[in-house]
């Protein structure tokens, strides 16, 4: 028992500070980042350059920032679409298979990096109450997101993943005092309003009675539950490669080895343990190929995640693009659920979270352009 408290004391230690520390915008971070860690010790002389000289130094780190961001933040984007296309057929095969999909990813990410874990271990960058934030919150995500989506049809909880902007306004409030401009507000309310209109109309077609509204109510709380430690996890990540650098490979192999062990606990093996046993002595080479097509997807997939985290200005961004990969992702699911199509309230409100999301992104450039303008003067 002891253990356990001491693991997650260790997982909560670089989640406590935030508040107290006086970091009101992500921008701050920039300043740890190792790549210009020089500019930090020449602050003095920085002071003394003209007004000139300083704006062509916030032109050039701007530029610097945008295109060591958006290339990966591309990448991130069309894995998480293509893994969603066997990801759904898998579902539909077998719709209690979302834990073990998991698992067998966790098991080919450790395996592919056994050969520099030794290195990965000896050299590590990141500390370890970083780690242990990281698998906490990395395996919470993972368990209530897999139950979500045996309670759920797929396209309602593609349709909940895309309240994420919500739950991360909400999170960089908290965490960092910062606050969303009404014109943001609104294009999260309107992402909002999109995802509950659709997804009524699914749920009441597929899902009717009093049975439908209870698993439709758990579930909803099990995929914002979910994207909280989604949110977390990534201010996790982007605190650690902004002060200690970037490790991606450190990151995602400490954080699948050391996830392993939890789905032993709870009860959680009974849905692993079955399906890993049958699903190869059946040797179904259809699933196994869908399996394994997705799971290197998703692990490609996901290293280009924790780099767009690393590197995003700040967390609104990242969910940002991370809702456009979950609607392109909905659209995906859909067709592959077809025929019969979804209702047309789904489209109705699929389309209103489109647009949401467009706003939000225009709000969020005009703030921005509105800030620089402030600096300047």
């Amino acid at each position: 028992m002891g253990v356990d408290k001491s693991f997650f004391g260790m997982a909560l230690q670089p989640l406590l500070p935030l508040r107290r520390t006086r970091i009101p915008s992500w921008q701050d971070d920039i300043v740890d980042s190792p790549r210009i860690a020089d500019l930090a010790v020449a602050e003095g002389s920085l002071a003394c350059r003209t007004a000139s000289d300083l704006d062509q130094l916030s032109a050039t780190l701007t530029v610097c920032t945008r295109s060591d961001f958006w290339p990966v933040a591309l990448l991130s984007l069309v894995l998480g679409v293509l893994s969603v296309a066997p990801y759904g057929l898998l579902l539909g095969a077998d719709p209690g298979c979302p834990l073990f999909i998991s698992f067998m990813l966790h098991v080919l990410v450790v395996v592919s990096n056994l050969g520099q874990a030794g290195k990965l271990i000896r050299n590590r960058k990141i500390p370890a109450k970083y780690h242990a934030a990281i698998v906490l919150l990395g395996f919470t995500f993972n368990a209530l997101k897999c139950d979500a989506f045996t309670r759920l049809p797929t396209s309602v909880c593609m349709l909940l993943l895309n309240l994420r902007m919500l739950v991360a306004a909400v999170v960089q409030f908290v965490l960092f005092g910062e606050r969303c401009s009404s014109s943001q507000l609104a294009g999260v309310a309107v992402v909002t309003g999109g995802v509950a209109w659709a997804g009524r109309s699914v749920q009441g077609k597929e899902h009717p009675g009093n049975d439908g509204l209870r698993e439709l109510l758990f579930g909803t709380a099990e995929v914002l539950g979910a994207m909280l430690a989604l949110s977390l996890l990534s201010v996790v990540v982007k605190q650690a490669f902004s002060r200690y650098g970037e490790s991606v490979d450190e990151q995602m192999f400490v954080q699948h080895l050391f996830s392993l062990p939890l789905f032993f606990i709870g009860g959680q093996w009974s849905k692993i343990g079955p399906r890993l046993i049958d699903w190869f002595r059946e040797g179904d080479m259809w699933l196994l190929f869908l399996l394994t097509t997705n799971v290197l997807l998703t692990v490609r997939g996901r290293a280009a995640t924790v780099r767009m985290a690393g590197r995003a200005p700040n967390l609104l961004l990242v969910q940002l693009v991370q809702t456009v990969e979950k609607s392109l992702q909905l659209f995906t699911t859909a067709l592959l659920r077809a025929p019969p199509f979804p209702p047309a309230g789904f489209w109705g409100g699929s389309s209103v979270l489109a647009l949401g999301t467009l706003h939000f992104l225009r709000a969020t450039q005009q703030r921005s352009e509105r800030e620089k303008a402030a600096a300047k003067c």
